[in-house]
C-alpha cells in the first residue's frame, strides 16, 4: 500500500485516537525502548521537529508539515524553534493515532518509514485537525472517523494537485504527440524530475503508468480510425508508432478485449 491508496480508499482505519499537544523548546519524546504501537498522522502547528532513527538517520520538519508515522518503528523526536511567548500558538501539534488494515483485514501501512505527506503552508487543513480533536473528546465516534477519512481525502487531493503540476508538461506533450516515439526518461527530463519521481507522480496523478496512459490514447485513436476509415491495420499500427503489428494487436486486445479486425467487423455490423 502507498499514499496513492489514500485517494482510492482501499483501506480501513479504526481505533482512532486524537489529541493536541503543547511542546516546549528542546523537549523530546522517545520510542527507542519500545516500538510505536499504532500508526500516526502528525500535524506540526508550531516550531520545528527532528526525528532521529536508531541508525542515526534524521528527518526534519517545519511548521505546517503533515507527516505519516508507521506502526512498529523506533525513533526519538526533538522539538525546537517554538515561540513560547506567542499567545497565538496555543498548540504545537495535532496527532491522530489509528489502526490500519487492507480490504482483506490484514495489517498494512502507507509507508515503511516516517514520511512527509503534505505541507499545509496556508493553514487550510489545520481547522480540520482542530475539529477532529474536538469530536474525539466529545466521544462522537462516527463523526471522528468520518472527519479522519475527510482529512485523508483532502491530503490525497492536495497531493495530486501539487504533484500533478510537476508532470503536467509531460502529460500535455503525450496528449499532443502520442503517436510519436518518446521515452519516459525524455518526459522526466522535460519536467525536470528524475525518471523514478516522474513515474511515481504520473501514476499518482493519472492512476496509470506513463506507458499505459500512452497506449490507451493510441488505442482510442485506433478505434476511431478502424470505424471511420478504410486504412489497413498495418497502416494504423505504423501511424500510431507501433512498428510491430503483433504488439499493436496485443495492446489493442488488452484494452478492448477484441483484436483490431474483430473490432472493425463488430462496428461494421452495427
Amino acid at each position: 500500500m502507498n499514499f496513492t491508496d489514500m485517494k482510492k480508499g482501499i483501506f480501513c482505519a479504526d481505533k482512532i485516537v486524537c489529541m493536541s499537544q503543547i511542546w516546549k523548546n528542546h523537549s523530546s519524546w522517545s520510542y527507542l525502548k519500545q516500538k510505536r504501537p499504532d500508526h500516526g498522522i502528525y500535524y506540526l502547528a508550531g516550531g520545528d521537529c527532528e526525528y532521529v532513527m536508531p541508525g542515526g538517520e534524521k528527518k526534519s520538519f517545519k511548521q505546517g508539515d503533515i507527516m505519516y508515522i508507521p506502526k512498529g518503528i523506533n525513533y526519538e523526536v526533538y522539538f525546537n524553534n517554538i515561540n513560547e511567548n506567542d499567545d497565538k500558538i496555543l498548540k504545537s501539534a495535532y496527532l491522530i493515532n489509528f489502526n490500519l488494515t487492507d480490504t482483506k483485514g490484514n495489517e498494512t501501512a502507507f509507508s515503511d518509514g516516517i514520511e512527509h505527506i503534505y505541507s499545509d503552508t496556508d493553514g487550510t487543513l489545520e481547522e480540520m485537525f482542530e475539529n477532529i480533536v474536538s469530536l474525539y473528546f466529545k466521544n462522537r465516534v462516527l463523526s471522528t472517523k468520518s472527519e479522519f477519512y475527510a482529512i485523508l481525502s483532502q491530503i490525497a487531493e492536495k497531493r495530486t494537485e501539487e504533484n500533478g503540476s510537476a508532470v503536467w508538461e509531460g502529460i500535455k506533450y503525450i496528449e499532443d504527440n502520442f503517436n510519436q516515439p518518446i521515452t519516459v526518461g525524455e518526459l522526466a527530463k522535460m519536467c525536470a524530475v528524475s525518471e523514478t519521481s516522474f513515474r511515481r507522480i504520473f501514476k499518482e496523478t493519472t492512476g496509470e503508468s506513463p506507458v499505459r496512459y500512452i497506449n490507451r490514447l493510441k488505442i482510442a485513436k485506433a478505434k476511431e480510425l478502424l470505424k471511420s476509415s478504410e486504412i489497413t491495420v498495418d497502416e494504423i499500427a505504423y501511424f500510431l508508432g507501433f512498428y510491430d503489428k503483433s504488439y499493436f494487436c496485443k495492446t489493442f486486445k488488452s484494452i478492448t478485449n477484441l483484436t483490431p479486425a474483430q473490432y472493425r467487423k463488430h462496428r461494421l455490423r452495427r
